[in-house]
């Protein structure tokens, strides 16, 4: 994987080739669609997802154009799940053809459990560096920081800001202290 990926411009790249669907309150993005139409991938949403006995909230199988989700998390972060993988479509299989995080046996499957996609971890393995990539990424393309801001400082707080971005207020709070628009100890 490269040194530094410029999330944003990955983004700004895609958008070019791509119309952003967006939800029926016309602000937050329709990740589900934009899989479907844009990409070509199914989205299943499957109850006890798991992958070698251990729980997964999605998994990203490129070969099979499809994307898993795990059916009984919260809509919100169902969205962000569809959306992280996502980013590992865009910044993992599509620009630099990425080995299986699995080995052979499961060539080219990218699956994310809870630990996985943990905001808070400093590791800085391979595996969660690419998953902390895919955060950002989805974090990025729910929450455009202009949108996100305009959001935030039209008073609607972050309970209200997330709901018209359709991600968790948690979700919601790391991206605001992330632009620097609230403290981190929120």
């Amino acid at each position: 994987m490269r040194g530094y990926v410029n999330i944003e411009a990955e983004i700004e790249r895609m958008l070019r080739h791509v119309r952003l669907p967006r939800l029926s309150n016309r602000i937050g993005v329709d990740i589900e669609t934009l899989m479907r139409e844009a990409f070509d991938f199914d989205v299943a949403y499957i109850e006890n997802l798991e992958l070698r006995g251990r729980s997964i909230l999605g998994l990203l199988v490129p070969e099979r154009r499809l994307v898993l989700v795990e059916a009984r998390d919260l809509r919100e972060r169902q969205r962000f799940t569809l959306a992280h993988e996502c980013g590992h479509l865009i910044l993992d299989f599509r620009n630099v053809g990425a080995a299986s995080l699995f080995g052979d046996a499961f060539a080219q499957l990218f699956s994310c459990s809870a630990t996985d996609v943990d905001f808070s971890s400093d590791s800085a393995s391979w595996k969660k560096r690419r998953e902390i990539l895919s955060n950002k990424f989805a974090a990025q393309l729910l929450m455009p920081a202009d949108l996100c801001i305009a959001l935030y400082k039209e008073g609607l707080g972050i309970e209200n800001c997330a709901q018209q971005l359709g991600v968790s207020n948690k979700a919601c709070a790391i991206r605001l202290a992330e632009l620097g628009v609230i403290s981190r100890n929120w």
